[in-house]
């Protein structure tokens, strides 16, 4: 709903270090926006956090790059940024809460 806090949850297979401000694009029939993740330690789990604004209906997450730093825990790695079309869509690799 308009105002309510939209979460995506985007799982990796191994642990990752993300910085603050890593954003992720939103789309929607009405006006897209940008979910902003948190600065998270040591998870496989980063959470994107972003406001639903008005005028905006049929929310999806399309292919495309996560914008910030996201780095593997064991090693400083750079992680994989690339949401293909294919996981965009898959329930058990990004999921909306």
């Amino acid at each position: 709903e308009q105002g309510d806090t939209l979460r995506v949850a985007v799982y990796y297979n191994e642990k990752v270090d993300v910085t603050a401000g890593a954003t992720l694009n939103v789309t929607s029939t009405g006006t897209d926006f940008t979910a902003t993740a948190a600065a998270q330690t040591d998870t496989n789990e980063v959470i994107f956090e972003g406001v639903i604004p008005a005028e905006t209906a049929d929310l999806s997450i399309v292919a495309q790059s996560i914008v910030g730093t996201i780095a593997d825990t064991s090693d400083a790695t750079a992680s994989d940024l690339a949401i293909s079309a294919d996981a965009a869509s898959a329930a058990e690799t990004i999921s909306i809460a």
